[in-house]
């Protein structure tokens, strides 16, 4: 049990860390853009957004800008993403990859800015490779609890047998 502890809490404090690192990431895009919209305004928003998608055209970094009806003015996604914010403005959402025959799709999260004129501007990360080491660290854990168990099983056979023989 106590191992079984000790192995929870070292899942939670990792995966927690990982999504603290993204979401101190997201919130940093975030305040850079918005600076960048009050200096320059609704074109020189959309010209850094495209400038970041353009160097980074597969990149993990998310950026969409919508008009109140939620049209596309700059940014690497095509809509803007099913699902509601939470209070903080959190939303988690799927990616589908880009190109004409791909159709896998995986796992983003990002924060929702309003600005100014019912201009929505939505920062995210793909979590894909996050996700896939959570399940990393959950089959690792999975293991090394498995492992445990079945010393622990083994020592106290040993130890109730030398017990008997004597």
């Amino acid at each position: 049990v106590s191992v079984g502890i000790l192995m929870a809490f070292l899942y939670w404090s990792t995966a927690g860390y990982m999504d603290r690192q993204t979401a101190v990431t997201i919130e940093a895009e975030i305040r850079g853009l918005a600076e960048q919209y009050r200096r320059r305004g609704l074109n020189g928003l959309s010209s850094v957004i495209n400038e970041r998608v353009a160097r980074d055209p597969v990149g993990s970094s998310v950026y969409l800008l919508v008009d109140d009806s939620l049209k596309p003015l700059a940014g690497n996604l095509d809509r803007w993403p099913t699902g509601f914010p939470d209070p903080e403005g959190w939303i988690g959402f799927r990616l589908r990859e880009r190109g004409p025959d791909r159709t896998e799709e995986h796992a983003a999260r990002g924060q929702v800015f309003l600005l100014h004129g019912g201009l929505r501007l939505l920062v995210g990360r793909d979590v894909r490779d996050l996700e896939a080491t959570r399940a990393l660290i959950l089959d690792a854990l999975g293991w090394g609890l498995a492992i445990t168990a079945a010393l622990a099983l083994l020592g106290g056979w040993l130890m109730s047998a030398g017990v008997m023989r004597r």
